[in-house]
């Protein structure tokens, strides 16, 4: 019967112990390759030395109701926030000589959710009660 008990106890253990490290390695994977993902999309604008920010402005005023900012990234893309037509607040990729749209500026949710995911494996209190529960436990069974 005591056999059986520390039998059963091991197989729990050992089966939390897996949900958590393939659940943190799959989203660690996915969070790896976005950085990977998001260079291959690369709104990098050709000669941006030339364009000036007076141009850039006239440019994306004519596309757009307001410009709140505009950020040039270390990769040579300009990011602007605008307020579009329909009365809605955007932050998105610009070609600065014709204002055009390249491509939204801000993550996917699922990259934000794979994020908060990984994140609260080891940051929120929950997670670092239920893990420190399992170590002791698992700390136990080894003592005996």
């Amino acid at each position: 019967m005591t056999i059986s008990f520390w039998r059963y106890s091991h197989l729990l253990l050992a089966g939390t112990s897996a949900l958590f490290l393939i659940i943190a390695s799959v989203t660690g994977v996915i969070l790896a390759c976005e950085p990977i993902a998001d260079r291959s999309q690369s709104y990098k604008v050709v000669d941006l030395e030339a364009v000036s920010t007076a141009k850039a402005i006239i440019a994306l005023q004519k596309e757009y109701d307001e410009v709140l900012s505009i950020q040039v990234t270390s990769n040579d893309e300009v990011i602007a926030s605008v307020i579009t037509v329909d009365g809605i607040s955007e932050e998105i990729y610009v070609n600065p000589t014709n204002g055009q749209r390249l491509g939204k500026g801000k993550r996917t949710t699922s990259s934000i959710y794979m994020d908060h995911k990984f994140a609260s494996f080891s940051i929120f209190k929950k997670s670092r009660s239920a893990f420190s529960l399992v170590s002791s436990r698992y700390y136990y069974v080894l003592s005996l």
